[in-house]
């Protein structure tokens, strides 16, 4: 399960391109006390490589990013499996092109983890400022880096990739895309391992589990 603890305590850093286990690592997160009574966990979004479940693609950055309000319901984790999430049974499954007929007509109630680029989900503000869930969930995460630290790796880009996004020289606001997901003007509130975790900065409250190594454009 989760670790709510310190910062100090945290998951292990292993170096590795692969980004299952720190998104399970991170939507484990959402079970810590601070976090989970705000998290609507009927609005999650999955961003695949091929197919996206519980949105669709937008021609415009409309409250900040290219996808649609997000509308699939994370119910929570296999007990015999690290690879996959359980999901409310679902037919919003999409292709990733902008149409009014880009749902494929399938059901799916499991989401493997091994295919998921990135994740995106609402929280509510009815009784905490988004401020306040940025804090509590920023807390949670892994230390980030107090300067610029520079290491080449041979293949994999995770590190450079969040080194660029996140260090002392950088306005924290940022715009990149990652597989599918475009983001407008982002706050990067630090990772999870090899998970960027990002806020939305412009109207909605929506929260982005991002694997770092899908990342392809920035601007920061």
């Amino acid at each position: 399960m989760a670790n709510c603890e310190s910062k100090d305590d945290k998951h292990d850093k292993k170096e590795t391109c692969c980004c299952k286990d720190s998104m399970k690592k991170a939507l484990e997160l959402l079970t810590c006390s601070t976090i989970n009574p705000y998290v609507n966990f009927n609005n999650f979004a999955f961003i695949g490589k091929h197919y996206l479940v519980g949105t669709q693609l937008t021609a415009t950055l409309l409250d900040g990013d290219n996808i649609v309000s997000p509308a699939a319901t994370f119910s929570g984790f296999e007990s015999c499996s690290c690879s996959s999430v359980r999901l409310t049974p679902t037919t919003d499954i999409n292709y990733p092109v902008i149409t009014d007929t880009a749902t494929l007509g399938l059901t799916a109630n499991h989401a493997s983890l091994c295919d998921v680029e990135s994740i995106a989900f609402t929280y509510s503000t009815a009784t905490i400022t988004q401020a306040e869930f940025e804090a509590n969930l920023t807390a949670l995460l892994d230390d980030s880096h107090d300067k610029c630290f520079i290491k080449c790796e041979e293949c994999c880009c995770n590190e450079g990739v969040f080194n660029s996004i996140y260090n002392s020289f950088s306005s924290n606001i940022n715009s990149l895309t990652a597989g599918w997901l475009a983001i407008q003007s982002a706050k990067v509130l630090g990772r999870v391992g090899n998970v960027l975790v990002l806020s939305n900065n412009v109207s909605s409250h929506t929260i982005y589990f991002v694997c770092l190594d899908s990342v392809e454009f920035l601007n920061y």
